[in-house]
């Protein structure tokens, strides 16, 4: 699995140690965790360059 999350919370770190299959809720909610990191990427990456 390619996660691309520098630095995984908590949640998505467990997951990592036990490589339990998710829920479907849980996956959503991880998809959404990880798009609001990669927003905030960019944003910080954005205002670099001003």
């Amino acid at each position: 699995m390619g996660l691309r999350v520098q630095k995984p919370n908590g949640q998505l770190r467990d997951y990592l140690k036990r490589k339990t299959p998710l829920s479907k809720s849980q996956k959503r909610k991880l998809k959404k965790l990880e798009e609001e990191k990669a927003k905030e990427v960019l944003v910080s990456e954005s205002f670099r360059t001003l």
